[in-house]
This record gives C-alpha cells, sequence and structure tokens, in this order.
C-alpha cells in the first residue's frame, strides 16, 4: 500500500521492540508514536490501542484486516516455524522470529470479542476518518486492486 501510494511505511513494531524483544517505556513509546505520526503522511503498520487515538487523530484512511483467528492464528504458527531464527523488516533489529508465548495466542485468539470492538469504537470517534473493513484476503487483495486502479487513474489524469 506505502509503496502504491508513494508513502512512506512505518511498522510499528520496528520502533516498539528493541533487541532481545524487550518493550519500550510506556512514556517514550507515546512520545515516539506522535513524533512518527507527525509526519506529512504516512502508511502505518500495527495496532497498538494505546496510543491508537494518537494515530487516528492525524489518519484519513483506516484498513482493518480483519481475519478469521484460525487463519491468524495459523499464520502465527507457519511463520514462526518455518522462519524462525530469522528476522523480518517489520520488526527491530534483534528481534528473530521465535514460536510466539501464550500471551500473544490468546490476543490473537480473543481479538475479536476483546480488542475489535474498543478498535471499532476508536475509529468511530474520529468521523473523518474512513474504515475499510476487510474480513477476508480476497477482500484484501480486491481492496489492493481497487487501489492500484485508483492510482493509475489518477496517474494517468
Amino acid at each position: 500500500m506505502a509503496e502504491l501510494l508513494g508513502l512512506p511505511i512505518i511498522h510499528l513494531d520496528r520502533h516498539f521492540w528493541k533487541p532481545g524483544w524487550v518493550e519500550t517505556d510506556r512514556k517514550e513509546w507515546t512520545d515516539k508514536v506522535a513524533e512518527l505520526s507527525s509526519q506529512d503522511a504516512w502508511v502505518m503498520d500495527g495496532n497498538y490501542g494505546g496510543t491508537m487515538s494518537l494515530r487516528l487523530r492525524r489518519a484519513e484512511v483506516a484498513v482493518l484486516l480483519d481475519l478469521p483467528v484460525w487463519q491468524c492464528l495459523w499464520g502465527i504458527f507457519r511463520r514462526s516455524t518455518l522462519n524462525r531464527g530469522e528476522s523480518r523488516p517489520d520488526l527491530a533489529e534483534g528481534c528473530e522470529e521465535q514460536l510466539p508465548d501464550w500471551w500473544f495466542i490468546k490476543f490473537v485468539a480473543t481479538y475479536k470479542w476483546r480488542s475489535r470492538p474498543k478498535v471499532l469504537r476508536k475509529i468511530a470517534a474520529e468521523p473523518h476518518v474512513r474504515l475499510y473493513h476487510l474480513k477476508s484476503r480476497r477482500a484484501a487483495r480486491q481492496f489492493m486492486n481497487e487501489l492500484r486502479d485508483a492510482v493509475r487513474v489518477e496517474t494517468a489524469g
């Protein structure tokens, strides 16, 4: 999405985690997110409910990729077993792929009824933000195809 729009991509995980999967202090994190979201334009990837309102104030669009729980858990399992010990571009240096801890599995498994309603309320509280609520990989592909087409039309015109 960022590449299509010609915008910088900000992976929040890359900024939150310190080497060895050490969390950033809450105050430091809030300051960092305020700094990151103060840029003129961006595509930001990550959940982090505690700083979502900061980001939404500056956002025009929110894309909620809301896949079935089994797909999320399968993706985590597949990624953590196939890529164990490797780094990803969306993670900080020194944070290699590993098997998830119980807390993260529980977070993902209960997201739909625990966290998603809060996220949707936060987005709804910012009427200037247009929400794209994508509930399948097919919907995500369709969204990206439509975005690609819109960018082509805009650049051609």
